[in-house]
């Protein structure tokens, strides 16, 4: 429940943001003009799963009002309510003050809610834990941003579980004074366009070979406009909405005449471009540079090219409606709506999803010249699979299909995912698997004690070490054949570890199991159970309450990053600054960063261990080389042999934190290829609720090398074996302390 309650506030976020309101004015957020709620601009989210949301003249903590929401439904999730407000200010903190009174909160919280657009800062109050039963008591959310970034806010306040709750006095202050209706912009345009919200009214299906051209070509040029063209990107027009406008009567052109003149009056109807005097020729350093290959590949009429050209030599400078970069050079996507009520989106919204899709990457993915496929060929690939897909399922499944193109382990599509997760099964097996040796093997159980496993494994007929063969029959080889495509990831290791966890979970309370213990086979029929009666962990388990660094083997130092705090960073270096080695352990998503922190640690001098490739919003395609990271030495840096352990847990910052620790004195890295996905993440919205991501910066060696893909290549290839794991041994850290040890000697 807890995972979809950010989910459902950003939408009440996109869902205010298209309410048609008018004139910059601040709203009643003292609800005392209010008869009945939802009132005009207030949105709301949770009604259908029996959230129930009112103006109350008998409870209230200042005035005559407040605002109540109240679950009366069958099974609790989470009901919200919000007031968009577009922003025009310039500060360094918000704040959302506003008075609470709770009954009968369980199963959850309630709090207020503040969210900065797009995707700048977020909070509902959720850490705070606030449940039970509690009289008024005021309240205060406080985030700190850099607010001229910033497009707009959302302000109101959830209820997450059971119970009953009321909000009153709501106030907003930038910089610690009111906001006024000077720091408000007025509602751009696209905004109030609501003629499509309830269907494209499109029906596109079994399209012919000359339409599937001409709407391949449409795709490139409807994203091209929306970011290159000064009106499409300024917020003038509803650019998900001018398309299907566009579409019926470019669906009727009888010929490539036809349709380019049909292609030229649509550029036209936006205004004149002038050219742009600030525009800056591309680098011819970039790693990426525009692709426009595709102006003179579909045999257009010399008009229409040269109408293209002269919106590229006009291109909007500076952010636009869709797109704009914070103060670390990020890009972000705004206005992307996800379009909520259309679960299973009709065959224009279908489209538009592709088209979203495909240019987003285009322009703005850094590492689009890396993807197995020529991005350009992806577009009319996918057209027929998007419009043939018949049910909600199938468009989950084409969607996972095209973010796998990218062959990037961020892309993947992390909310709106229910169909295909219920085609992965509800009930899941009380045991951990793994991909080791090539094989489906049980290394773990889900139980938060280590001393119930045995417990466990008498329960389940299976033990650690064993290799499933197959699983109802079905050969383990064959169901991974079978799913690999509906698995996102940079490389097979891992699309591998991905798998592995999902292969033994079903819709049935109950699977068959064939399995290998030693040299005997052995069957089992394996209870499952729902995910909430499991201790359920993803990738690699944390050890809880203990610390992250510890003595091994006498006197070598292990640190394990899964946990380490940054106050432990000093503690670190003041226990381990004479040990013969320090081994830090990688396999896992760091709990703090520390690659700054804890790398300087390693280094005699200034050492460079990565540069960023940087997307270029005024030169939509364009990545150039920006900063290089650096790591400066600490006043004390240690002497010995660092090994650092690594395997297909490795995924971004913690890819990020081996290269730094690889620029070390004495380092050596042990384990087997990681995760291949290394950089920050974007994400943006799809038609029916669907939420994704991709990598949204380059990183590189300072050398130019790769590690996208490629991953971080150990110096020493060690891998786990199934003995090692049958007899509970860590067989790359018993490999690190050889290491150590064989240096040691060497220099004794």
């Amino acid at each position: 429940m807890e995972k979809n309650i950010r989910i459902m506030v950003l939408l009440l976020a996109l869902l205010a943001a298209f309410g048609g309101m008018a004139k910059p004015s601040l709203p009643d957020l003292d609800f005392e003009t209010y008869d009945k709620f939802p009132s005009s601009g207030w949105s709301i989210s949770g009604g259908e799963a029996g959230y129930s949301f009112s103006v109350d003249d008998k409870v209230f903590q200042r005035g005559q009002r407040s605002v109540s929401v109240e679950f009366k439904g069958s099974k609790p999730n989470a009901g919200s309510f919000g007031y968009w407000l577009a922003l025009q200010a310039k500060g360094q903190n918000i704040k959302l003050r506003g008075a609470v009174k709770t009954i009968g909160i369980t199963d959850g919280w309630v709090g207020l809610m503040l969210n900065v657009h797009p995707d700048q800062a977020f909070s509902n109050m959720r850490e705070q834990k606030l449940f039970g039963d509690n009289d008024w008591r005021d309240f205060e959310i406080s985030l700190d941003v850099e607010l001229k970034n910033a497009s707009a806010i959302t302000v109101g306040g959830v209820l997450s579980g059971n119970g009953k709750v009321w909000f009153d006095d709501l106030q907003i202050l930038i910089d610690d004074k009111p906001l006024t209706s000077s720091q408000l912009r007025e509602t751009p345009r696209a905004y109030k366009d609501d003629e499509f919200d309830s269907g494209s009214m499109l029906v596109l299906s079994g399209v012919d070979e000359a339409t599937l051209i001409n709407l391949d070509l449409l795709g490139r040029v409807w994203g091209f406009l929306k970011y290159h063209h000064p009106n499409a990107g300024g917020g003038d027009y509803n650019w998900d909405y001018e398309l299907f406008r566009f579409l019926p009567d470019y669906l009727s052109v009888v010929d490539v005449q036809e349709r380019d003149k049909s292609l030229v009056g649509w550029i036209d109807r936006l205004g004149k471009v002038t050219p742009c005097i600030d525009c800056k020729v591309t680098n011819q350093e970039s790693v990426l540079k525009p692709d426009h290959r595709w102006f003179y590949e579909f045999g257009l009429s010399k008009e229409l090219i040269k109408k293209l050209n002269s919106v590229y030599e006009g291109r909007r400078q500076g952010s636009s409606f869709y797109v704009t970069t914070n103060s670390r050079r990020r890009v972000i996507f705004s206005n992307e709506k996800a379009y909520s009520n259309m679960p299973y989106p009709d065959d224009g919204f279908r489209l538009l999803a592709l088209y979203r899709y495909w240019n987003l990457v285009q322009y703005f993915f850094p590492y689009k010249h890396l993807t197995d496929k020529e991005w350009g060929s992806v577009l009319a690939e996918y057209i027929p699979l998007f419009l043939e897909a018949k049910n909600r399922l199938d468009y989950e499944k084409v969607a996972l299909s095209l973010m796998g193109e990218l062959k990037d382990t961020h892309a993947n599509l992390w909310a709106g995912r229910g169909e295909v997760e219920n085609m992965r099964g509800e009930f899941y097996p009380p045991v951990f698997t793994r991909f080791v040796e090539g094989e489906l093997v049980v290394v773990d159980f889900y139980t938060e004690n280590k001393r119930d496993i045995s417990d466990m494994s008498r329960l389940s007929g299976l033990s650690i070490g064993d290799v499933i063969t197959e699983i109802d029959g079905v050969a383990v080889e064959e169901l991974v054949r079978d799913k690999l495509r509906y698995y996102p990831a940079s490389n097979e290791a891992s699309r591998l570890r991905d798998i592995a966890p999902d292969l033994l979970r079903s819709n049935k309370a109950k699977i068959d199991i064939s399995f290998r213990r030693d040299k005997l086979m052995g069957n089992t029929s394996l209870k499952l159970f729902k995910k909430e009666e499991l201790h359920v962990f993803q990738l690699y388990r944390k050890p809880k309450g203990e610390k992250s660094y510890k003595t091994i083997d006498g006197d070598i130092g292990y640190v394990t990053l899964a946990t380490i705090e940054k106050k432990d960073v000093d503690s670190i270096k003041n226990q381990f600054k004479d040990a013969a080695g320090i081994i830090i352990d990688i396999r896992n998503y760091p709990n703090t960063p520390s690659m700054y922190s804890l790398g300087s640690f390693f280094v005699e001098d200034k050492r460079a261990f990565a540069k960023f490739t940087y997307p270029n919003i005024n030169n939509p395609g364009e990545f150039g080389v920006g900063n290089v990271a650096v790591l400066k030495p600490s006043e004390v840096t240690f002497k010995g042999k660092l090994v650092v352990l690594v395997n297909e847990n490795t995924q971004s910052q913690a890819e990020f934190t081996a290269m730094a620790f690889r620029a070390g004195r004495d380092t050596a890295i042990i384990g087997s290829k990681t995760s291949g996905a290394d950089g920050n993440i974007v994400s943006f919205a799809l038609p029916g609720l669907l939420r994704t991501t991709f990598s949204g910066l380059g990183v590189y060696y300072p050398d130019g090398g790769e590690t996208q893909r490629v991953g971080i290549i150990p110096d020493l290839e060690v891998k786990q074996t199934i003995e090692g794991v049958k007899e509970g041994r860590d067989e790359l850290v018993e490999k690190a302390i050889e290491v150590i040890r064989t240096r040691e000697a060497a220099i004794k």
